[in-house]
């Protein structure tokens, strides 16, 4: 059996957990990525498959709303970094309706663009703070040899997202669905 194999014995054991639990971060590289996979314009990936916050919103009403999660910690690096954060939207991909499963998760627990999944989907159970240990792959750090190496691509493309936000000050819906549409004809 190859390592791929493993892995989705591994992942179709636990229910696909990890689909089923607060949304994905998208970046604008994951955006252009999926939206091709689907072979739709970004700004129709947007407006159909994502829901776009600012950061204060999201951590203090949606998460721990949607999740009961406490978000103390995260709410004081945010006001740390006001001045940054307000002045860039947070992307996450939708659930699906009356549901806390991802919107591309299949009946059968296998994801729909899994060869474009988002890149925090790509690296998991890995994560930018450690290693989610609740997750079976966790005990098996021999098969996580593609998300280690995948780890630093990931943050080189949150530090490129954030700072092309920043520096367009994209911190609405329409903002975003503007910048996009600016630079829909780049390619990745």
């Amino acid at each position: 059996m190859d390592v791929n194999s493993i892995k989705l014995s591994i992942c179709l054991s636990c229910g696909a957990k990890c689909c089923k639990g607060p949304n994905p971060s998208l970046t604008i590289f994951d955006i252009l990525r999926i939206s091709s996979y689907l072979k739709i314009s970004p700004i129709k990936f947007i407006k159909r498959y994502t829901e776009v916050y600012n950061h204060f919103e999201y951590f203090e009403k949606i998460f721990p709303e949607k999740f009961g999660y406490k978000v103390n910690e995260v709410l004081t690096i945010l006001e740390k970094y006001k001045d940054v954060v307000s002045k860039v939207v947070l992307i996450k991909l939708k659930k699906k309706k009356n549901s806390i499963d991802c919107i591309f998760l299949t009946s059968n627990n296998l994801c729909s663009i899994y060869p474009v999944r988002p890149m925090v989907c790509r690296i998991y159970p890995i994560k930018l703070v450690g290693i989610d240990e609740n997750c079976e792959l966790s005990k098996r750090k021999d098969l996580l040899k593609e998300e280690e190496e995948l780890l630093n691509v990931y943050v080189s493309e949150i530090y490129t997202h954030y700072k092309i936000l920043y520096l367009n000050e994209v911190n609405s819906f329409q903002k975003l669905i503007n910048f996009i549409s600016r630079i829909q004809s780049i390619e990745i």
